[in-house]
């Protein structure tokens, strides 16, 4: 035998209302104002003028010296993408590149002085473009669908991470790395 008791349904007290309006009053704004900027970045042209994280110096890979054959295994890299390491010599590379690079070759890119530029798959089109007008003499330009920021930029030992295209950033860490090389700690221009 079930018995069931019917009870009116409760008005919550009008104390605890009160109690928590001004906890309302800060939270919905801030959902709101956290709800527009996560839209505003999230578009697909967010990856346009992005902020970059500092440049960072990486440690140097012990096997540096080593100069790999043409078709050679591919040796484990201390980073990713690699700032230093076993590699191919002298790479051919030059300018923008519409394929991926393998690590050896991105490491005798960055041997001979060079700086390497690196853009994951969801940059878009518009910021690919902005990326290969930075190419040049001394800059390579190249996807790398393996990465784990939008754009990386390395140097001999250095590498720039970046939440998308930062032209200035990019141009910037570009100008104060360009010419460094195997042997050396500075970049050749001074």
């Amino acid at each position: 035998m079930e018995t069931t008791q019917d009870h009116p349904p409760a008005d919550p007290p009008r104390g605890r209302l009160k109690r928590f309006a001004p906890l309302l009053i800060l939270l919905v704004p801030a959902v709101i104002v956290t709800s527009a900027l996560y839209a505003a970045h999230s578009g697909p042209a967010s990856d346009v003028g992005a902020t970059c994280r500092r440049p960072s110096p990486e440690p140097v890979d012990p096997q540096s010296a080593v100069h790999l054959l043409p078709n050679a295994p591919e040796p484990v890299y201390r980073t990713d993408p690699p700032t230093s390491g076993p590699h191919v010599m002298n790479p051919t590379v030059e300018g923008a590149v519409a394929q991926p690079l393998p690590r050896p070759v991105q490491v005798g890119v960055l041997e001979r002085g060079d700086v390497l530029i690196q853009y994951g798959p969801a940059v878009s089109g518009e910021a690919q473009a902005q990326l290969v007008g930075l190419a040049g003499d001394r800059v390579v330009v190249a996807p790398n669908p393996g990465l784990s920021a939008s754009v990386v930029a390395t140097a001999w030992h250095t590498k720039l991470n970046c939440g998308g295209v930062d032209a200035s950033a990019l141009q910037s860490f570009v100008a104060s790395t360009e010419g460094a090389r195997a042997g050396s700690n500075m970049p050749s221009g001074g």
